[in-house]
């Protein structure tokens, strides 16, 4: 029961984490300063993007178990997609959230929600699919993303 648990929250995870990310840096690498209008649309688009091919991946993935007989919600399988789907595409969409050109006025914000969310995976690459449950770090990733005015996470 408690597995069946941990898929639930996987699930969820990944739906609340649609733009779940990777680690960040401190310093963007963006060489062009993005007016706010621009900053939101560029991010909102990265995070769309790779929450729409991570739940591609995933539907792929548990179609593939499921046409060999195999259960997506067992705990083998639930670790080897986290493994294999969810912790290269939130590290995949980090670094594309790093190149983004933060306005001045948003910087100091979007430099937490990033340490955040770089907590948050180092967490969950230590722990794995047990980390879920200590999510706290990627929860106030979602509540600053929402406070810049970003569809990212949540």
């Amino acid at each position: 029961m408690a597995r069946k648990w941990i898929y639930v929250v996987v699930v969820g995870v990944l739906a609340a984490i649609g733009a779940g990310c990777g680690g960040g840096s401190d310093e963007s690498t963006s060489t062009t300063t993005l007016s706010k209008a621009e900053f939101t649309k560029t991010v909102n688009a990265i995070c769309k993007k790779t929450q729409e091919d991570r739940f591609d991946e995933i539907g792929v993935y548990d179609e593939e178990l499921v046409a060999n007989g195999e259960k997506p919600e067992s705990p083998p399988n639930l670790e080897k997609k986290f493994d294999d789907v969810l912790l290269p595409s939130m590290k995949k969409q980090q670094e594309e959230l790093e190149n983004v050109g933060v306005p001045k006025a948003s910087q100091a914000k979007y430099e937490q929600l990033m340490e955040d969310l770089n907590t948050g995976i180092e967490r969950l690459e230590e722990e794995k699919v047990d980390g879920l449950r200590k999510a706290a770090d990627l929860l106030a990733f979602q509540k600053e993303a929402a406070a810049l005015g970003l569809n990212c996470g949540a």
